[in-house]
């Protein structure tokens, strides 16, 4: 062999080296932040939301743990910086509080512990509650509409009694739908006293939605008389390339 084609093979070498070393870097800088979610319950947990946002930010990233309970947020999405974690998994609550420190160009590793949750009604979802109400459809149609303002948590947990709801309810009809407490309006038939149903006829069912409502609040006992429905985690398919970037407005910030 020649000295010519040892120059050559040892230059070859050395470029293979380099482009393997490049590729082993970018893989392990392409994941900004990854660790494990388990529970004393379940061992490692699938199919848990975790949510990433930058301290003084109004964006959250959000991923999905896969079966072994890993989550990744890939360094595309996360830019360097201190972040605060959340999850969201019905039935359980972050063990304390997680933050974590994102570096360009290294894996942050941080695992997730959680905990049963102290207080599952505030983690259900509006579709939980409809599902967990007692009644009829009719009954739940009835009040569909008020999660276009609304969590139907806050109806829930209301200890107003039918007079009480009824006047809620009366008040409530003249908002339109998407109103918010900092920014209330009224119905344009509301401000002009009209509408095309007779002012009896309306309020037989505002009485009527009240009545059913009176059943399903804190009104009458400090508990509430039904079990909780909670809807299944994401698992298999439905948790990869699961990645959510959520905009948070300041007005929607405050109302919280």
């Amino acid at each position: 062999m020649g000295k010519r084609t040892l120059l050559l093979v040892g230059a070859a070498t050395l470029a293979a080296g380099f482009i393997q070393a490049r590729v082993s870097a970018q893989t392990q800088s392409s994941v900004a932040l990854n660790g494990h979610v388990t529970s004393s319950q379940e061992g490692p947990m699938e199919g848990v939301i975790v949510s990433a946002r930058k301290a003084g930010s109004t964006i959250t990233i959000s991923v999905v743990s896969d079966a072994e309970g890993r989550y990744r947020f890939p360094s595309a999405k996360l830019d360097p910086g201190p972040y605060s974690l959340r999850i969201r998994a019905v039935g359980y609550d972050l063990e304390g509080r997680r933050d974590v420190e994102v570096t360009k160009g290294t894996t942050t590793t941080a695992d997730i512990k959680l905990v049963p949750a102290r207080d599952l009604a505030s983690q259900l979802s509006n579709s939980e509650w409809l599902a967990s109400f007692p009644g009829t459809e009719q009954q739940k149609a009835s009040i569909r509409a008020c999660t276009h303002c609304h969590t139907l948590e806050r109806v829930a947990r209301s200890r107003y009694d039918v007079d009480k709801l009824t006047s809620v309810i009366q008040r409530m009809s003249t908002y339109p739908q998407l109103s918010f407490p900092m920014m209330i309006q009224k119905l344009v038939a509301a401000r002009i006293g009209g509408g095309e149903d007779p002012l009896e006829q309306r309020m037989a069912g505002w009485h009527r939605q009240a009545q059913y409502l009176s059943t399903i609040n804190l009104s009458e006992a400090p508990h509430w008389s039904y079990s909780f429905k909670t809807l299944p985690r994401p698992k298999g398919r439905a948790t990869r390339g699961h990645l959510h970037r959520i905009r948070s407005a300041a007005k929607n910030q405050a109302a919280a």
